[in-house]
């Protein structure tokens, strides 16, 4: 507001004067130069989304598919063969601790004879790998130590490892944080899987996540509250609505629904959130709670349903709606639960969609805004997925405003 007042202000006094005037301004304006701009790039010089070499992969000898999937990924992105871990595991997605103990133990004994791979920041599991652990207590409870394979992973060789496969789970030293994850410093690696029903859709994701992604203005974030929720879940209505006042004051595209209305195929979507098959209309407009919508290179969500990456198996068992099916529709990232999670461990997307907008990656958007490791939680897609977003409002904020008069013209 600051800033319009001082515009209207020069204008008039050139109006009054006849001169030419903060023509630097304009010129910087019509160039699309922004501080906030200038110092996405410098981050993004730090690190560089381009250079695959801190990120670990995953291939399960056993499974094709997992072998598809390995090789695509590592050739496209230029992953030193190095950091290709080959494993040998059941190509089942329910795997009990016994079988998590051998899997764990064949990824740390790799890492331990090439020590330098204990400096990566992320590691990468594919589809064709199990996917969670069942110890057998039920899987629906707070103290539980059924998870999923990829928030364990996490942990491995690192001053938590002995919380893994132990009841219940622990609080994420990165959530909350205010810089760019390193693995030196937070003790964990941040872990993300490749996976969907078929090696296309999953191909198509890691297309997807190709940099750079210059997002368009059209991009859409779409928040679908349902306000028959009852009190308990209130809560995720209010940060939908959080997030897309943030958004807003970046002068980005947001649609917030908060009728009874379960919104479908919306287009240009670049970030969603719902309640998905939780939804208590969702029925009257899609099957299953898919949105069936066009989304964007770069596109992330979060659904608010405890068993949306049970599997990514197809044709799955329908009961609660799925991620895979999000996959299937082209999104490139997205957060589910192999168990119920409860409610605290669900991302909170007005932090999820304030980093990922803020030159953070996908990776660490979401573990930045999710509570929770040695858990039920699971994010499929490249971790290295990063977004540029389309230029917020006027490109200068100005702290100081002198004006000189020189032969009937004012400079400011």
């Amino acid at each position: 507001k600051k800033l319009k007042i001082i515009l209207i202000l020069a204008i008039v006094i050139l109006i009054i004067l006849g001169g030419n005037v903060f023509s630097k301004i304009i010129n910087e304006e019509k160039q699309g130069i922004s501080l906030s701009r200038q110092k996405n790039l410098d981050d993004s010089q730090k690190d560089d989304p381009q250079n695959y070499d801190d990120v670990l992969v995953i291939v399960n000898d056993n499974s094709i598919i997992s072998q598809q999937i390995g090789d695509y990924f590592a050739d496209l992105r230029n992953i030193p063969s190095l950091n290709i871990i080959h494993i040998n595991s059941p190509i089942t997605e329910e795997i009990s601790q016994a079988e998590f103990s051998d899997l764990r133990s064949q990824i740390e004994n790799y890492i331990l004879l090439n020590l330098q791979l204990n400096n990566s920041n992320y590691i990468v599991t594919t589809k064709g790998m199990p996917l969670k652990i069942n110890s057998g207590d039920g899987c629906f409870s707070n103290s539980s130590s059924c998870a999923s394979v990829e928030s364990e992973l996490t942990l491995i060789l690192g001053p938590y490892s002995n919380s893994i496969q132990v009841g219940g789970k622990i609080l994420s030293p990165y959530i909350w944080a205010n810089n760019e994850f390193s693995r030196s410093e937070y003790g964990i690696f941040l872990v993300t899987r490749l996976d969907g029903y078929t090696f296309d859709h999953v191909k198509s994701m890691i297309n997807n996540a190709t940099q750079p992604i210059q997002v368009p203005s059209s991009a859409k974030f779409v928040f679908d509250q349902d306000p028959d929720q009852p009190p308990t879940y209130q809560g995720f209505n209010n940060r939908m609505a959080a997030a897309s006042n943030l958004l807003n004051l970046r002068e980005y595209n947001t649609i917030l629904e908060s009728t009874t209305e379960y919104l479908t195929n919306q287009t240009d979507v670049i970030g969603y959130a719902s309640f998905g098959s939780n939804d208590r209309n969702y029925i009257h407009y899609s099957a299953n709670g898919a949105p069936n919508n066009k989304w964007l290179p770069g596109s992330i969500a979060e659904t608010y349903v405890s068993t949306s990456a049970r599997t990514f198996n197809y044709p799955p068992s329908y009961g609660q709606s799925l991620i895979a099916d999000l996959v299937k529709e082209g999104i490139t990232g997205a957060k589910g639960y192999v168990y119920e999670p409860f409610t605290t461990a669900m991302a909170d997307v007005s932090i999820l969609f304030d980093k990922y907008t803020s030159n953070y990656t996908l990776a660490e958007s979401f573990y930045r805004s999710s509570r929770y490791l040695s858990w039920m939680d699971v994010i499929v897609g490249d971790p290295k997925t990063r977004i540029i977003m389309p230029e917020e409002g006027l490109p200068v904020e100005i702290y100081y405003f002198y004006a000189n008069i020189t032969n009937n013209n004012v400079g400011l």
